[in-house]
């Protein structure tokens, strides 16, 4: 396994590990060329990080590194450049999907899944941040497990 500083990207490392287990994966693409001039590439703000399947069901997901030992949700979720991403997450799980983040916590060396129904019942709570220990987590240095993470929503 490599380490996390190895890897080009968190999202690269998440594709690479769905498709050796066997679940569908893509990442959303970040930019495309201009229909109007070839020459340009033009830049877009993306639904989310990655889309695909496991064991037939639709999931959608965006990816967070973060140093600190906790979400924010007021700059990891909500953050005005960030709400975007919110939005399309729970439309996507109103509609059936598995939504949510995928979170690597850098200094931990933890990845967990934070879903859209962990995030509504914290805003409903009144509270500002979720913890690792609140949410279904595995090492970082592990070959992902999606479809463990994600059993757990």
């Amino acid at each position: 396994m490599k380490k996390s500083s190895e890897w080009k990207s968190f999202e690269e490392r998440v594709i690479r590990d769905a498709r050796s287990r066997e679940v569908v994966l893509f990442k959303m693409p970040e930019s495309f060329k201009n229909v109007y001039s070839k020459a340009k590439t033009i830049q877009k703000k993306t639904p989310f990080d990655c889309f695909g399947s496991i064991d037939g069901r639709a999931i959608y997901f965006d990816c967070k590194t973060i140093q600190e030992n906790k979400v924010l949700l007021s700059s990891t979720v909500f953050h005005k450049k960030k709400i975007h991403q919110w939005t399309n997450l729970k439309y996507c799980k109103e509609l059936g999907g598995i939504a949510g983040y995928l979170i690597y916590f850098y200094m931990e060396e933890r990845i967990c899944w934070l879903s859209v129904d962990k995030v509504v019942e914290k805003v409903k709570l009144g509270e500002k941040s979720i913890y690792p220990s609140e949410m279904p987590s595995q090492a970082g240095n592990q070959l992902i497990d999606l479809r463990g993470l994600l059993s757990e929503r």
